[in-house]
Order: C-alpha cells, then structure tokens, then sequence
C-alpha cells in the first residue's frame, strides 16, 4: 500500500471539493479499504459506484462484481488494469485523464498528499495517460 493513502482519504473535505466539483453529490460516501482485493472481500455486489487501481495491479480483474453496472473504474497503465479492462466486454472506455496542471480536478488547489512534481510538466503519482 502507498504510505500516502490514508493521508488522502483522511482529507474527507479534500475530497469532497474534488466530486462536487466534478458534478457529484455533496452527500457521497466514500472509503479507502486496506485488504487483499485478490480475496473474497465481504462487500455486496454490485454496490459500488467506483473503483480505483493505481498502480495497484489487475484489481478489475478481481473486484469487478463490486462495481455497479454503468460505475467506473479509474486506472492507470502501470500494473496493466488498462489493458485487462481494455479487453474486458464488461467495461466501456469514457475517458483519458490527463494532467499536468498538478492541480486537483476542477479545483485551483495543490494536491495535499501526494508528492511534488518530480520533473517540470509531470506531476506523480498525480499524472495519468
């Protein structure tokens, strides 16, 4: 696990600027779950709305029934969850993120928990494709 998750997810405001900025409910719930996602997580299917792997490996692979159908999940290409997805007929691309703003989405702020750009135009782990 990246030392810098739990930072993250304890930013609740932080990350509620990021969903109401990006069109979502104020009210969304979220949470950061420290497991082996290659085990039976005792999760209900189909009941979430997003799923996040970055550098993660092919959590797709193992966590796809949590998802709800038309949820998404948000990957990066390091561990290969792209192209496992890409090949999935359960997933449908919507989109390419990419930044090097270093900013967060629709914010005019700094990320607070991940670290500073380590070459100028790219911010990490912040940058995606």
């Amino acid at each position: 696990m990246d030392k810098r998750t739990p930072g993250f997810f304890a930013d609740q405001d932080g990350i509620l600027e990021i969903v109401v900025a990006s069109g979502g409910s104020p009210s969304a719930e979220f949470r950061f779950i420290h497991a082996d996602y290659r085990d039976e997580l005792d999760l209900p299917a189909a009941s979430f709305d997003l799923l996040v792997s970055l550098y993660a490996g092919f959590v797709s692979e193992h966590c796809t029934d949590y998802l709800k159908v038309g949820g998404t999940l948000l990957v990066n290409p390091s561990h290969g969850d792209v192209a496992m997805a890409s090949i999935d007929p359960r997933y449908e691309l919507s989109g390419v993120v990419t930044s090097r703003a270093c900013r967060l989405p629709g914010t005019d702020r700094e990320p607070q928990h991940v670290s500073r750009p380590q070459n100028p135009g790219r911010c990490h782990p912040g940058h995606a494709p």
